[in-house]
């Protein structure tokens, strides 16, 4: 009888932490995993495709839900701020979650950068959603432009200086370009 107590008490201990694992909600598992967002169900695809079981993904957007209607749920305003990275469409249909990312360090990869789009000029007259930084008092223009226009022509300017050549933003993008003090890096390939 004793022996069964104390088969019976060890079974409890070894089985508190299994059950405590799993009523957490598979917080331990993703913590080894890549906290990825992705706003729509295209890019969601594309991440399961490439992450498989590397990432913990979170999709914003449900098959067939229009952008515009869009109003987060608290689980996915949770996984915006644990994300580690987010993917962005990029083209003005998830600027839904700008406002969210503000106070986010996950690294935002807008996965239409570089594509050639030819429905409006994106980088000159962004959409008023995401505008609504700068109207609500949160960043300056000045801050705004830097980051939509300037960051991504010094991203993409440093890596191919011919980049922007031929598109209608060339002329604004050689200027940023031509005014960006190099860094040591870029100092010592020239």
């Amino acid at each position: 009888m004793a022996y069964q107590v104390r088969l019976l008490a060890l079974l409890a201990v070894a089985l508190v932490p299994l059950v405590v694992l799993a009523c957490s909600g598979g917080d331990e598992e993703d913590a080894t995993k890549l906290r990825v967002v992705a706003t729509t169900t295209q890019i969601g695809d594309f991440a399961r495709e490439v992450g498989g079981d590397r990432i913990a993904l979170t999709v914003l957007l449900r098959p067939n839900q229009d952008a515009h209607d869009f109003e987060a749920e608290p689980s996915q305003i949770r996984a915006l701020e644990r994300a580690q990275l987010v993917l962005r469409n990029g083209v003005g249909l998830d600027a839904f979650v700008i406002k969210a990312l503000a106070g986010s360090d996950a690294a935002v990869v807008i996965v239409s950068r570089g594509i050639d789009l030819r429905a409006g000029d994106f980088f000159r007259d962004p959409l008023p959603e995401a505008y609504e930084l700068v109207e609500d008092g949160h960043i300056t223009e000045d801050n705004f432009r830097d980051f939509v226009f300037a960051n991504s022509v010094r991203l993409w300017g440093t890596q191919n200086p011919n980049f922007f050549d031929g598109t209608v933003v060339a002329r604004e993008a050689a200027a940023v370009l031509a005014a960006q003090t190099p860094t040591p890096a870029v100092a010592k390939a020239a």
